[in-house]
């Protein structure tokens, strides 16, 4: 009976700390299939988050590069002289009309610089200013007696390199995140 005893406290003595093993053990394979599991779940939903956020932003910025480049077109000198030219103004009213509408044009499509690059932005503020001091000199230069219509014959034949340039821009940086 002492040997049977003996036997059966030897056993437990070998036996707790062998199951106790097994189940450390089981616990650490159950934790590293939990953490691969919220691993991979984090992955899928960032996945799907970065999926969301371009299903907004895209459209978005698309188009603000649509309202730059109509911004664009729309303060070309042509495009000016076509809608501001009046034979019964001033050249001076001609001039003001010209930069009013440019300004406007502008402050309407502010926020457009919220989607697309630093570049395209200052590019696009370059051909507004550009336009504006050609408009100012050829006013200028072509002294008080002038009509309308003169400073409009001078302002069609005038290239505001930058406008182009900001489209070619534009139209680079769209095909980029398409």
């Amino acid at each position: 009976m002492e040997i049977l005893n003996l036997l059966l406290q030897f056993g437990i003595v070998i036996y707790i700390p062998l199951v106790t093993y097994f189940i450390i053990n089981a616990l650490n394979r159950y934790l590293t299939i939990l953490d691969d599991k919220n691993k991979c779940n984090l992955h899928v939903v960032d996945k799907t988050s970065s999926a969301k956020k371009m299903e907004v932003v895209l459209p978005l910025q698309l188009q603000a590069y649509e309202r730059l480049i109509l911004f664009l077109e729309r303060i070309r000198p042509i495009s000016l002289v076509n809608r501001h030219l009046d034979l019964y103004i001033s050249k001076q009213q001609f001039q003001m009309n010209m930069l009013k509408n440019i300004r406007d044009e502008f402050d309407h499509n502010l926020s457009q610089q919220l989607f697309v690059s630093e570049s395209v932005w200052q590019t696009a503020k370059g051909a507004r200013e550009e336009l504006a001091q050609m408009i100012n000199l050829h006013a200028v230069s072509l002294g008080n007696e002038a009509s309308a219509a003169n400073l409009a014959e001078q302002l069609i034949k005038t290239e505001i390199t930058l406008i182009d340039q900001c489209i070619k821009l534009i139209k680079e940086e769209m095909k980029g995140i398409l």
